[in-house]
């Protein structure tokens, strides 16, 4: 019975050890990762909804989306969006975190989800945008346009 608690001791042990050093990992690298995506979210979505520009979002796309969009129907999406909303008069900044997973088949996956205000010549719009992190380089996994001007 001894030597049983001996072992269940040792095993509690290690698992605290392992948990505290996951947690402090996390502690560490989540604010790096929250601050990096933020500033590439801040530097790169102006550069694409300035003017629409199809060539400025595939640049930055992750290959995740160019699975399952085509350069045409980003260009015409963007022709609507430049219709609708015009060029970028305001970029408010962006809101949001990132997140840290492993994932069993694919390893660690860095993932990261902003929110952008931002103000055009004919109204206003919120861009969702959503990113990944591939070889320590922030790449574009989507970018949704919320505006009352597009449903009309």
């Amino acid at each position: 019975m001894k030597r049983t608690l001996q072992v269940l001791g040792a095993i509690l042990t290690v698992l605290v050890v392992v948990i505290g050093g996951v947690i402090a990992y996390f502690f560490y690298v989540g604010p790096q990762l929250d601050a990096s995506s933020k500033a590439y979210v801040d530097e790169n979505v102006p550069l694409i909804v300035k003017a629409w520009s199809e060539e400025e979002l595939w640049l930055r796309a992750a290959p995740e989306l160019k699975e399952v969009l085509t350069r045409e129907q980003v260009a015409s999406l963007f022709g609507k969006f430049s219709k609708t909303l015009g060029n970028l008069q305001r970029y408010e900044g962006s809101t949001g975190d990132a997140t840290l997973a492993f994932v069993l088949d694919k390893g660690k996956v860095i993932t990261a989800r902003y929110r952008a205000k931002t103000e055009f010549e004919r109204g206003s719009a919120v861009v969702n945008v959503a990113l990944i992190q591939h070889d320590g380089q922030w790449q574009l996994l989507g970018l949704h346009v919320n505006s009352p001007l597009i449903l009309q």
